[in-house]
């Protein structure tokens, strides 16, 4: 009678134990026998396999036993939208702080038992489920925020600007929330800004910065403390500016100041992913005026592959110590490694191409083959491959809401996986795992540690002696097999090089991009008839580059670049004057 009530029959022998342990229980809250009762034959065969691969929702619909009935309620979209907005409004409006946490973690746990179900049952792809994810974070974080301003306006009033205008509350949703590509058991990045300074309009007046730190922390409690109906989201703060050490919540001012001043490459990558969810008007311009032009430059720049080896061997040596090979978000061939590869490209590339400025990492993928950055076939494998791992992600998130990335050894656990990812076992969805981390890591390889980064490498310990004046450059030259007539004349170039301004004013960094270009041009300056002239030619456009970083990171990680731009100075001294005088024409 159990199994036929349940229809066990899709459910895997070895999770049939748990889901009639469930039954047994449910069956003592009459709201949740009744819905069941009333459900379709299809609809009761999917509760079964939702409750047999999530013991969160086994545990949601225990706690809730009307959420059932409010899941069949709002199946459809348009139903499922208006629940979501009437929640919303609900959390807003509430009149004390627990009230509001009470709405938000109810809406919370039974959308999120829609999107399981959904899931699970097949009737949602992943990139439905991970937009769902992502915009259930943007509504609670909406509602927070207006709950938590009103909880404050009757002490503080409304902040104001110097002038008298509302002076807003901004909130960015950075990482996978900032590219609405949330999932399941995530935390949640985000940086706090405001836009004015000034002072609250109420009876105790106090100053923006004040004020908009009292109203982060409260946001903050809203979502991420934990009561007896569990949290709504963590929250993670750590990208604001200056990490755990600055401020809460940060002026735009104050942001454009540490951006310009004290901004990393790493950061660039973070803030691809920037969206506000709050104050989108008031973010507007700033995004304009000095964040956009800090993650995209101008031109082409190749120097973010140095910046992204150092952020991978950092996420290698963490992996190793952690034991984290088998980990699908930091391991070899993991999520991490398609973001960096998307990222690098946008950050190479959305200076110039700006439909490249999205967050969005689905969105981008297939642009990548229409700016000629990847192949077609590149860009369906990866694409492919991401959507294999954040479904899995997400598969093993769904077991209880836990933000875990690794394969469990449980066979349980395994079996809900599978279940999960609708494999027939746990050998075909670990082939289908396994296959999508190979494509990744072939891919990531390619771009940053194949060949062409050992040749790097050598020309960079090869050249070395260029900046130390006590070498002999002749002796240098002779002992790499430079050809023996043209040595004193290319020596002689080299010596008033780098004893010249442009040289000189490079810093440690530039000169190692440096050496490595001039170890090429020497090697194919060798083979040329004329190699004085090559060489000549190619130093005064070097001369003419300066200390422009962006342009030595072209031609060191370009080497077809700069091969073309050797072969160029060798065929034609006018061709080689008109980029010396022009440089922006390396870009082409």
């Amino acid at each position: 009678m159990t199994a036929r009530i349940l229809s066990l029959q899709s459910v895997p022998e070895i999770l049939r134990e748990s889901v009639i342990r469930w039954w047994e229980r449910a069956c003592g809250l009459d709201a949740l026998r009744a819905t069941h009762e009333a459900l379709a034959e299809t609809q009761k065969e999917e509760l079964a396999r939702l409750i047999a691969s999530s013991e969160f929702a086994a545990a949601a619909l225990i706690q809730d036993p009307e959420a059932l009935a409010w899941l069949c309620n709002n199946a459809t979209p348009a139903n499922a939208r208006a629940a979501n907005a009437d929640y919303e409004r609900r959390a807003a409006a509430a009149a004390t702080t627990g009230d509001a946490q009470r709405v938000l973690r109810e809406w919370r746990r039974r959308e999120m038992l829609r999107i399981a179900w959904r899931d699970v049952a097949g009737h949602a792809g992943v990139a439905e489920t991970l937009r769902a994810l992502s915009d259930l974070a943007d509504s609670c974080i909406r509602a927070a925020a207006a709950a938590a301003q009103a909880h404050l306006r009757i002490p503080f009033g409304r902040p104001r600007s110097a002038a008298g205008a509302d002076a807003p509350l901004i909130v960015l949703g950075m990482g996978k929330l900032g590219g609405r590509e949330l999932n399941f058991s995530s935390d949640i990045d985000l940086v706090f800004l405001f836009a004015d300074a000034g002072e609250t309009d109420g009876t105790r007046a106090i100053d923006n910065e004040e004020y908009f730190n009292r109203l982060g922390r409260d946001l903050i409690r809203l979502l991420d403390a934990r009561t007896e109906d569990g949290f709504v989201y963590r929250v993670d703060m750590r990208l604001r500016p200056f990490g755990e050490s600055g401020p809460l919540v940060v002026s735009l001012t104050a942001l454009e100041d540490y951006l310009q001043q004290h901004g990393r490459d790493w950061e660039r990558y973070a803030w691809i992913k920037a969206r506000a969810v709050v104050g989108a008007d008031a973010y507007r311009a700033a995004n304009q005026e000095f964040v956009r032009p800090f993650v995209y430059r101008r031109y082409l720049d190749f120097g973010v592959f140095e910046s992204l080896r150092e952020m991978k061997a950092l996420i290698v040596r963490e992996v190793a110590r952690r034991e984290l090979e088998q980990d699908l978000k930091l391991g070899m061939g993991g999520i991490r490694e398609i973001e960096f590869i998307v990222q690098s490209m946008q950050l190479v590339r959305g200076g110039s191409d700006r439909r490249l400025q999205n967050p969005a990492l689905l969105e981008v993928i297939p642009m990548l083959a229409g700016a000629k950055l990847m192949s077609a076939v590149d860009v369906s494998q990866l694409t492919d491959a991401y959507l294999v791992l954040r479904k899995a992600e997400n598969a093993l998130q769904m077991i209880r809401d836990q933000q875990i990335h690794s394969i469990p050894p449980d066979p349980a656990d395994r079996s809900r996986l599978c279940l999960n990812m609708g494999a027939p076992d746990y050998s075909s969805a670990a082939a289908r795992i396994d296959a999508a981390r190979h494509t990744v890591a072939r891919q990531f390889e390619a771009l940053l540690v194949g060949g062409p980064d050992t040749q790097r490498r050598d020309g960079e310990a090869a050249l070395s002696w260029l900046g130390i004046e006590e070498i002999d450059i002749e002796e240098e030259l002779a002992n790499g097999g430079f050809p023996a007539p043209a040595i004193a004349a290319v020596a002689v170039l080299l010596q008033s090089y780098r004893q010249a301004a442009p040289y000189r004013r490079l810093d440690e960094a530039g000169r190692r991009r440096l050496h490595v270009i001039l170890d090429r041009l020497l090697k194919a300056a060798a083979q040329q008839a004329s190699p004085v002239t090559v060489i000549e030619r190619v130093l005064k456009v070097l001369d003419a580059i300066g200390a422009r970083s962006s342009y030595l990171a072209l031609l060191k990680e370009q080497p077809p670049a700069l091969d073309r731009l050797i072969d160029v100075c060798a065929i034609s001294g006018f061709l080689a004057r008109q980029i010396a005088d022009f440089p922006l024409l390396l870009d082409e």
